[in-house]
């Protein structure tokens, strides 16, 4: 006689529902590595777009030092635009180029105005060209512990022989922008230019340039200009 033993419905429940949380958790488990996958990507793309951008501006600031104790930042800098003067290649006596960089509605955009002339003296500057995008989807950065909001440029000249921890008062007069021996630039970046549904997607980028050739002097008698 054949063995007619099964399953009773008790047991058919209690593996259906034993299936199902297993089959919950597989689900939960592929949700977070998809979550983790995708903020992985946005970082990338985002570092992607931003690094570029500060690498341009960082070396804009350190092609500035064209003459010897001549002021590379330019009277009118504030925190929201930076007006240098740089040039970069191998001529003994560079002319430099007055580069406006500045963030306006989440962008990122220079302006160049080519520079003519012989000596600091003569040096004569045309007419501006068209602003060029660098990066979109700019906002301020948040850094620090707690994090705090900083504007994208902020300007140090030396305190006893110290960069001072206090930025110079913006717009920079000519006789304060005459003292920036140190240009710090922070921005945040998203990885599309658009709404970003992740806040932690977008990535903070910082960097500093010294604009100071020789150490600096602790005399407090003596200023510290850039590009000695």
């Amino acid at each position: 006689m054949s063995d007619e033993r099964g399953y009773t419905l008790v047991e058919l429940l209690i593996g259906m529902v034993v299936g199902l949380v297993v089959l919950a958790a597989i689900l939960a488990m592929v949700r977070v590595a998809t979550g983790n996958q995708n903020r992985v990507s946005s970082h990338v793309i985002a570092n992607q777009r931003g690094r570029p951008a500060m690498n341009r501006i960082v070396d804009r600031l350190h092609a500035a030092c064209v003459s010897s104790g001549l002021a590379p930042v330019r009277a009118g800098s504030d925190d929201d635009s930076l007006i240098v003067w740089s040039q970069a290649g191998d001529a003994v006596n560079p002319v430099p180029d007055e580069y406006t960089i500045s963030l306006s509605g989440g962008v990122l955009t220079e302006t160049v105005a080519p520079g003519t002339g012989t000596e600091p003296s003569n040096w004569a500057f045309g007419s501006a060209s068209e602003p060029v995008q660098i990066v979109d989807g700019v906002s301020t950065a948040e850094v620090g512990e707690p994090p705090e909001a900083v504007p994208p440029f902020r300007y140090f000249a030396y305190e006893g022989g110290q960069v001072a921890s206090t930025p110079l008062s913006t717009p920079l007069s000519e006789e304060s922008a005459a003292t920036v021996v140190e240009v710090d630039v922070a921005f945040a970046v998203a990885p599309s230019a658009g709404a970003v549904s992740d806040p932690s997607a977008i990535v903070t980028l910082t960097a500093s340039a010294t604009l100071r050739i020789e150490p600096a002097s602790e005399d407090s008698s003596e200023t510290n200009l850039p590009c000695v």
